[in-house]
């Protein structure tokens, strides 16, 4: 009976609005309008190519995924270090010869407004990216500053941050992007948008099936290469969306550690983020790691580039944590806990 129930408010459009009641499900839906956008957005950059020898992303939360996405895609091409900094501060090597990208999307970031002035002082040559807020108008000083559109949660702009850094890093000639890989990032979202949106119903959407499957668990999420930061980011989304417990690794760190805790393992649920391309060694040990669990799904991602893999899985993810969170009865667009901390923050700081 209780499994007849999930399945009936997972399908129910009156009872997913009477629990998404700020519509974080609709949000979704236009993820792939997003992507196009972005895109848009990032053909009308201008900028050419820099004279660096360093990069440094700078973000926190959402703003900081798309970083993380950047690393996995430009570390094997970029002949130079490429630093994700989730901080105040930046490292001491910061200096003219500096790209630092500054990401928040609401602008009001209080770690990426302190990043800013800091490579500010360091003269080094600033790409900042928001909505709005505080860095827009601190950027003023900034090299280049690309406005995206405003209105969403963070976690629900990736498209809007992603696309347009991706092309500004392609026209300073320091990522190579090419218009396949974004024609495939379009296409594989759209597919599976079609497949497991609101309005498909369970029984053909592997997306509810899976928040079901998750339900009264815990998630622990493993990715390797480019579905590393997506495993973090499957993470932060039940984090978030879903307001549960969750844990990510990468393979093969996880098997000279974590795996020694796996003997306790009643009440997870481990997902496995795969790609075609993964080295073999590293297929090996996901055969191997399969073997010594139980509650296992295996979700393989589809695209033929990494950009698509990653997308695939990204929206995939988005999709399941906010199916979860309606079948806990929990609206998944507020995030309490986080305002809290700001107010508190912003208390702080103007009683000093």
């Amino acid at each position: 009976m209780e499994e007849v129930i999930k399945v009936m408010i997972l399908d129910s459009p009156g009872d997913i609005r009477r629990v998404d009641k700020s519509r974080m499900l609709d949000v979704l839906e236009t993820i792939p309008r997003q992507a196009e956008e972005g895109i848009a957005i990032g053909k009308k950059i201008k900028a050419s190519s820099c004279d660096i020898n360093k990069i440094i992303i700078v973000g926190m939360g959402g703003s900081a995924f798309t970083g993380d996405l950047i690393y996995v895609l430009g570390r094997k091409s970029i002949p130079f270090p490429l630093v994700v900094s989730k901080t105040y501060s930046l490292p001491n090597f910061v200096d003219e010869k500096t790209l630092v990208m500054i990401l928040s999307y609401s602008g009001n970031s209080e770690e990426a407004l302190t990043a800013f002035l800091a490579a500010k002082e360091n003269n080094a040559q600033i790409c900042s990216i928001s909505s709005g807020g505080h860095l827009e108008d601190s950027s003023i000083e900034a090299t280049w500053y690309i406005k995206v559109p405003g209105g969403l949660q963070p976690r629900a702009a990736v498209a809007y941050l992603l696309f347009p850094s991706l092309f500004f890093l392609h026209k300073c000639k320091l990522l190579n992007l090419e218009k396949k890989d974004l024609n495939d990032s379009l296409k594989v979202i759209q597919e599976l948008y079609r497949t497991i949106n609101q309005h498909v119903p369970t029984q053909d959407n592997f997306a509810k099936r899976l928040a079901q499957e998750i339900l009264g668990k815990t998630p622990k999420i493993y990715g390797h290469d480019i579905t590393s930061p997506v495993a973090r980011r499957w993470r932060t989304q039940f984090n978030e969306n879903s307001k549960i417990f969750a844990f990510n690794d990468e393979v093969p760190e996880c098997n000279h550690n974590e795996i020694e805790s796996w003997n306790e393992k009643k009440h997870h649920y481990y997902i496995f983020l795969r790609s075609k391309d993964e080295i073999p060694t590293v297929h090996k040990r996901f055969i191997l790691m399969k073997d010594l669990l139980e509650n296992v799904t295996e979700i393989w991602a589809n695209g033929k580039s990494s950009l698509g893999q990653m997308l695939y899985l990204i929206y995939l993810g988005d999709y399941v944590s906010t199916y979860l969170a309606v079948l806990r009865g929990i609206d998944p667009s507020p995030v309490q806990n986080i305002e809290k901390i700001k107010k508190r923050l912003n208390v702080l700081s103007s009683a000093v």
